[in-house]
């Protein structure tokens, strides 16, 4: 089929260059905007509901967030990569995937709604839990069903119509919560607004992926073998990094109450979003890797280095800009109620810097077939966080609960980067001195605006990452016509 990368995309590395360019821009602006409307959601729910309100909420968002993983199966990553490399008809894949997920989202949901009927706290935790529940067929938030129809995109490099649905959603969801919170709506009636905001995109991604990839729902018993087989790694992957990304919420729950999670959540709610950074690189990178490891391990080598120099390079800005930024945005955007979010703001965006790097070695792992080794260093990195937790949040609160994620974020790092290290060629030592002294000059660039406003800052401080990138040299001029081809006016003239 044409919408799958073709066998000769290897032998012309040029073009295939340029797609990836060009998809890694149209996921990472589509996601940057909505990034920016989800804040805008965030902080109006943060605003509207106060630090119980939205503790209750951040809550139920994390609780439901655990179910999901099963009716997910790790099935995202799996879908793409045989998309990529059509050892199976798209046709097949696709009509099976869905009826994989149908069955596993009503299993899922049924959990939801007895777990929840027996364990919560109140009778308003539990209607919203219930009520998110209901949304994850739907929610882009929750890689559950909705992911099925964005692979085929992901997996021909057309990223165009995902990215412009997400971005509707979240422009409508801005837009629905702006409204009940002017109408001052009760915590329910913000649930269902902030659920039901994702049902026509939803509707819209289903007909877009029906009209250009046509799947038939017949069950191929062999194929959902095989696709529930190599997801079950990933399963397992996914739900120690989910508990990872929620025992900080669920033990500061017990400690501390909803107000605790409020704040709390108040800062990681600016900086776990920013994983759509990495995912984007991965969503162009990831058919690529694939059909490299089974055909050119030059290539592949290639490709890998340029992703793993990006990602680093802006999660490291990005922690670098907290650090001197950090209580200036919680001032802007969520007034001095939540004063006590800048510290763990700070430590939790210095936590995904190792973050970034754990998303994008698993992904890498995943394209040569090595699944299992991303969940050990998950298993590892919740064993590790449970016991940080345990012991810190007692002692020092919230911000105890943000260096436990440090320090989990740490140990996974290292685990993977062991793995990478064995099955991959790193040459990285160039750019470890580079990317030094990038940081350097970036954070005394930052030291230098500190005494300027704020919108100053932020508008100045991409420019110097920019000069900053081009003058270090941390990229060959292989990856530098990369780069160039990227730019909306390059695109526009290919």
């Amino acid at each position: 089929m044409k919408n799958i990368i073709s066998s000769d995309t290897v032998e012309n590395a040029p073009r295939l260059s340029l797609r990836i360019a060009k998809n890694s821009s149209i996921v990472f602006f589509g996601q940057v905007f909505s990034l920016a409307a989800n804040l805008g959601v965030t902080v109006l729910l943060a605003r509207q509901l106060g630090q119980a309100g939205f503790g209750l909420f951040s809550y139920a968002v994390v609780y439901v967030g655990l179910f999901a993983i099963l009716a997910d199966f790790g099935m995202q990553a799996i879908l793409v990569r045989e998309l990529s490399r059509r050892q199976w008809s798209a046709t097949e894949i696709l009509g099976n995937a869905i009826i994989i997920k149908t069955l596993l989202s009503i299993i899922a949901i049924a959990f939801i709604i007895f777990s929840a009927w027996t364990t919560s706290s109140s009778s308003t935790l539990f209607q919203i839990i219930i009520i998110i529940a209901l949304s994850i067929v739907i929610s882009p938030k929750f890689a559950v069903f909705r992911i099925v129809f964005e692979a085929p995109f992901h997996a021909s490099l057309q990223m165009q119509v995902p990215m412009l649905l997400q971005l509707f959603d979240s422009l409508l969801m801005l837009g629905v919560i702006y409204v009940l919170a002017q109408l001052n709506a009760s915590l329910e009636t913000m649930v269902i607004g902030y659920s039901l905001a994702n049902l026509p995109g939803f509707l819209l991604i289903v007909y877009a992926c029906a009209k250009k990839f046509p799947f038939r729902l017949t069950i191929n018993r062999r194929l959902i073998r095989f696709l529930l087989g190599q997801s079950f790694p990933i399963l397992l992957y996914t739900l120690f990094m989910t508990l990872f990304g929620s025992v900080d919420v669920l033990l500061l729950k017990g400690f501390q109450g909803e107000a605790g999670v409020g704040v709390y959540s108040a800062a990681m709610r600016l900086t776990s979003p920013l994983l759509f950074i990495p995912n984007a690189i991965v969503s162009s990178l990831l058919p690529v890797l694939s059909n490299y490891h089974e055909r050119s391990n030059e290539n592949f080598t290639k490709a890998f280095h340029l992703g793993l120099k990006i990602v680093f390079l802006i999660a490291l800005a990005l922690a670098i800009a907290a650090t001197f930024l950090g209580s200036q945005v919680i001032d802007l955007l969520y007034s001095s109620e939540y004063a006590a979010s800048a510290g763990p703001l700070i430590i939790l965006m210095w936590s995904q810097v190792f973050l970034f790097l754990i998303f994008y070695f698993a992904n890498a792992l995943i394209s040569a077939n090595q699944q299992r080794t991303a969940f050990i260093a998950a298993a590892t990195m919740f064993a590790t966080s449970l016991l940080a937790n345990w012991l810190l949040i007692p002692a020092f609160g919230i911000t105890g609960a943000a260096f436990a994620k440090l320090i989990s974020s740490a140990f996974g790092w290292m685990v993977l980067l062991i793995a990478i290290s064995r099955i991959f060629t790193l040459d990285l030592n160039h750019f470890i001195l580079r990317g030094a002294m990038f940081a350097i000059a970036f954070a005394v660039g930052l030291a230098l605006l500190s005494r300027a406003p704020l919108c100053v800052t932020i508008f100045v401080s991409p420019a110097i990452f920019v000069l900053l990138v081009t003058i270090s040299g941390v990229f060959n001029s292989e990856e530098r016509a990369i780069f160039r081809s990227m730019l909306p006016i390059a695109m526009l003239r290919k």
